[in-house]
């Protein structure tokens, strides 16, 4: 399912997935904003999920 968050350090709009294929193989991934590297969150999946830019705010 899609996720959308929003950066505290540089008020970017960041979208991730967060689902999961194989529920028995998950672990903890940390999701980091794609414009500034700032941590945002992390989620439990087995995929290895990415930060993709909605919006970049100035």
């Amino acid at each position: 399912m899609l996720q959308r968050i929003r950066c505290k350090e540089c008020n970017s709009l960041v979208e991730y997935d967060n689902r999961s294929i194989v529920e028995g193989n998950r672990d903890f991934e940390n999701i980091n904003c794609p414009k500034c590297g700032a941590y945002l969150t992390r989620v439990f999946t087995d995929l290895s999920p990415f930060g993709q830019l909605v919006d970049e705010s100035k």
